[in-house]
């Protein structure tokens, strides 16, 4: 009985210690503050926005160096300036805690200087510059830590070889080698050597080459070719144009070839004799005709008795036409008659009257605007010119038919 007793108790001992072994609780017990000693290590800095290292801070425990990986910090970064308190906690392998806190001075964290990878590059003159053409660009803070920054901006000073890189209040210069790429002259050659007087020239005639200060040569098309004048049995000069350059190419040139018409190989045509019989012609028996004489009397002609009568012409508009007065008079040209002639839509009319064997004269010019009305008081045919500028804006001159 007491043998079975002492395994029960046994074996409860057991089960304790294994329990205690899983499940080990740490207790903490707060110790004095005094013990624990913090202060910032020579040359310290501390910046907004920086994390707050323990390496910047001396730790003892009584004296003694501590191991900061048991060491805490509160806040670890502050994001305003000055006077700020830091919270150090050092938790003990015996247990104990530990704390301490600090007053630091926090210092703004700033942008001062502007810094580019590479002080000198190379640039085409003249070229779009790319971003991925420049080198990078750092901007270097107060604390000394330095960052890469892409939204700067930049120009470019040609003249002196300068690229400046801004950005917000902070610039820097690169050296810039320039390759100067303008163009500095243009050369060309022909496919024709000689041409005949009437020769038309196109570009399929010409090849030409576009030569820059960087030493690249290019072949062009968008060149113009000069107006020319081709004088037969000479030398003549054809001048290219392209950008700023030219050029001229020296063509000879032939007197049109005169057309030769080949001569007639065709055996000579042959007529074949007519041997029909010759025709007769049988007399004709009809009595002669006989003239019966005009016993009328001789005519008379009556004279014109009308009173002088008036033509009028309907409105015209757009197209101008004249009135012909031998339609309405036959042959017969009355004297008195008048001719009026009305339009719309034209400026600067102007008229003048002549005679059918006699040409206009820029002195005899007659304005007018809306119409015009001449009476015709002569028995000389004579002609009517109008000259007027048309909606349009096109000047017409015409003339009217004789009368």
């Amino acid at each position: 009985m007491k043998k079975r007793l002492f395994m029960f108790f046994l074996s409860i001992a057991i089960c304790i210690s294994a329990f205690h072994n899983i499940f080990t609780i740490s207790v903490y017990a707060e110790n004095s503050n005094e013990n624990l000693n913090v202060s910032p290590k020579e040359n310290s800095v501390f910046y907004t926005d920086t994390p707050i290292t323990l390496d910047q801070f001396n730790i003892l425990l009584n004296n003694k160096n501590v191991d900061t990986s048991l060491v805490s910090v509160s806040p670890d970064h502050f994001t305003q300036p000055g006077t700020q308190t830091v919270t150090f906690t050092y938790f003990a392998t015996d247990n104990s805690i530990y704390k301490r806190s600090l007053s630091i001075n926090v210092i703004q964290l700033e942008d001062t200087e502007l810094l580019a990878s590479d002080n000198k590059i190379t640039l085409i003159k003249d070229q779009e510059i790319e971003i991925s053409d420049l080198p990078t660009i750092y901007a270097i803070s107060n604390s000394g830590s330095r960052r890469v920054v892409t939204d700067y901006s930049y120009a470019m000073d040609w003249d002196n070889a300068i690229l400046t890189i801004t950005y917000n209040d902070l610039s820097c210069k690169i050296e810039v080698a320039v390759i100067d790429n303008s163009l500095e002259e243009i050369t060309a050659t022909s496919n024709k050597t000689t041409v005949e007087e009437d020769y038309s020239f196109s570009k399929s005639d010409f090849e030409v080459y576009a030569h820059y200060k960087n030493g690249t040569v290019q072949q062009i098309t968008d060149y113009i070719i000069q107006p020319y004048t081709l004088k037969a049995d000479s030398d003549s000069l054809i001048t290219i144009t392209y950008d700023t350059c030219s050029c001229m190419i020296k063509i000879h040139v032939a007197a049109k070839s005169p057309n030769t018409n080949a001569p007639d190989t065709n055996a000579p045509s042959t007529n074949v004799p007519d041997t029909n019989a010759p025709g007769t012609n049988a007399p004709g028996t009809n009595a002669p005709g006989t003239n019966v004489p005009d016993t009328n009397a001789p005519g008379t002609n009556v004279p014109d008795t009308n009173a002088p009568g008036t033509i009028e012409i309907p409105t015209i508009t757009s197209e101008l036409s004249f009135y012909d007065l031998s339609a309405d008079t036959g042959n017969t040209y009355y004297t008195n008659h008048s001719i009026k002639i009305s339009f719309d839509n034209i400026t600067n009319g102007k008229y003048q009257i002549v005679n059918s064997n006699a040409d206009i004269s820029d002195s005899n010019w007659i304005n007018f605007e809306s119409e015009i009305e001449i009476t015709k008081n002569s028995s000389n045919i004579r002609k009517l010119y109008i000259q007027y500028t048309s909606a349009n804006g096109e000047i017409t001159y015409k003339k009217s038919k004789s009368f």
